[in-house]
């Protein structure tokens, strides 16, 4: 677990940082200096965008994750496979782009009513969608390389300084909202340009036509793989962010905006999570590949433990200073508050058990996870059509609350009948005693006059009580040795 701590901690660095700079754009500038549908716009082209380039990837980066161990023995093999890689999301966007133009109407007159702003603009989710997609499969080729900290840099932080730079030409009216919005999508494109000068530093970025080291069998294996990825994986990203383009269809553009504020405060769970994945993925697959089966559910359970201790902290200090942050925005964002709860516990939940997922698609059982990512596809969009028209932005949160435990408890299931793994146990208990004890705790800390005096209380409250008894009950290994090395070095 060396690699995974020290890559981790560097990626959740910047991950911390990003979302920093994520918060000072999302929730102190977009709110104020746009308007509500100007700024809801930003959120549905992102969401569409990412969502198309999903099925235009047509799975490379999972394979290219997969199927990497096996044609790295040689630099010709590995530039082969790669532009490979390179070549079949390029095919997947013609398809793409072909079949968007068809349907191109009645995308737009979906949301014609809500806004016209989305019509107007609907082109730049090309470019969106593209940029996304280059970007992805370089990043899995760095992964896969065990190279994860500078795509992470360059999606959390450097992406967030160049809009958070937009933003402000934009309030001080050097650039007006078209101009705006240009570069506000454009910049994906600039760290893609800058990720590629990265890999070609490092001599990474290999491009050749040699394909004669695939055999008929591992072309079929790939193809097949290939096939359930794009159908599940895309399945899945579509789930994910269906909750934002049902809001901006059923609602309007305004209610996206309200949305995506409380829902941009709730993903803050996953940033132990996001900053972990990119490194853990890479292994799983060498463990799957080696057939190290102890090894991975090692991997499957300290996973769960340690992304469980970091996240239930940060939902605590989100949580709990929940009406601070509301008092910060215009009062007709406070609309988002239990939005913000049960996206807060979606992302509790599914990133403390949300290895599920790539255990699934390195394990032998891969073709199931089409099948789950369908169930949790039909699952997000009827609980929608449900909650929506009864509870408004907090019934599309309700939503995907509902649908990340049903389908995490499915995986976890299935994945301990087939392989008998299991990632939950005692300390998983301990952590959710814990953050219940500190809960209880903080309800009667009296409210302070001062936002920020009772922002920067409850939040060293939180981290006094939490962090001495999670070291006293030894929940993490990892954590308990970090804490007698610091402890080591302050005796000294």
């Amino acid at each position: 677990m060396g690699i995974v701590i020290k890559q981790g901690f560097y990626n959740t660095l910047w991950l911390a940082i990003g979302i920093a700079i994520g918060y000072v754009n999302t929730i102190l500038l977009f709110p104020v200096f746009f308007t509500a549908d100007q700024f809801g716009l930003t959120r549905v082209l992102w969401a569409a965008g990412t969502v198309f380039a999903q099925f235009a990837l047509l799975g490379s980066p999972q394979i290219l994750i997969k199927f990497f161990p096996n044609f790295n023995k040689t630099s010709k093999e590995r530039g082969g496979f790669f532009t490979l890689m390179l070549l079949i999301p390029l095919l997947g966007f013609i398809v793409y782009f072909i079949l968007v133009n068809i349907f191109q109407g009645q995308i737009i007159n979906s949301y014609a009513n809500k806004s016209s702003l989305f019509g107007e603009n609907f082109h730049y989710i090309y470019f969106i969608t593209f940029f996304f997609i280059y970007f992805n499969v370089l990043e899995a080729y760095l992964r896969a390389l065990l190279k994860t900290t500078v795509a992470v840099f360059l999606k959390n932080v450097v992406l967030r300084i160049i809009w958070l730079t937009l933003i402000i030409m934009f309030h001080e009216n050097i650039i007006n909202f078209e101009t705006f919005i240009f570069w506000f999508v454009n910049a994906y494109g600039i760290i893609l340009i800058i990720l590629v000068i990265y890999a070609i530093a490092i001599k990474s970025f290999k491009i050749n036509l040699y394909f004669t080291f695939l055999s008929k069998k591992q072309l079929k294996e790939i193809t097949i793989f290939g096939l359930f990825v794009i159908l599940g994986g895309s399945t899945t990203y579509l789930a994910n962010y269906i909750d934002v383009l049902m809001v901006g269809g059923m609602i309007n553009l305004k209610s996206v905006a309200f949305y995506s504020v409380a829902f941009y405060l709730g993903t803050v769970i996953l940033l132990p999570f996001n900053g972990t994945s990119n490194i853990l993925t890479p292994l799983i697959s060498n463990g799957f590949s080696k057939k190290d089966f102890k090894k991975v559910n090692e991997i499957y359970q300290k996973a769960s433990v340690n992304l469980s201790l970091i996240s239930m902290l940060i939902f605590l200090g989100i949580w709990l200073n929940a009406d601070n942050i509301f008092k910060l925005l215009p009062a007709n964002y406070a609309a988002g508050k239990y939005v913000l709860l049960f996206i807060a516990l979606a992302k509790l939940f599914g990133g403390s058990i949300g290895v599920n997922g790539f255990i699934l698609q390195f394990s032998p059982y891969y073709k199931k996870l089409l099948l789950f990512n369908i169930i949790f596809f039909g699952i997000v969009v009827i609980t929608n059509y449900i909650f929506i028209p009864i509870l408004g932005i907090t019934g599309a949160a309700l939503a995907t609350f509902l649908s990340q435990v049903i389908i995490n408890v499915i995986q976890m299931t299935y994945i301990y009948l087939k392989m008998k793994m299991l990632p939950l146990g005692i300390k998983n208990l301990k952590i959710v005693l814990l953050g219940g004890l500190v809960y209880i705790i903080l309800l009667f800390i009296p409210e302070q006059n001062n936002i920020w005096i009772d922002i920067f209380l409850r939040s060293a409250i939180i981290t006094i009580l939490y962090m001495p008894i999670a070291y006293f009950w030894n929940i993490s290994e990892e954590y308990t040795t970090r804490i007698n090395k610091l402890l080591s070095i302050a005796g000294k």
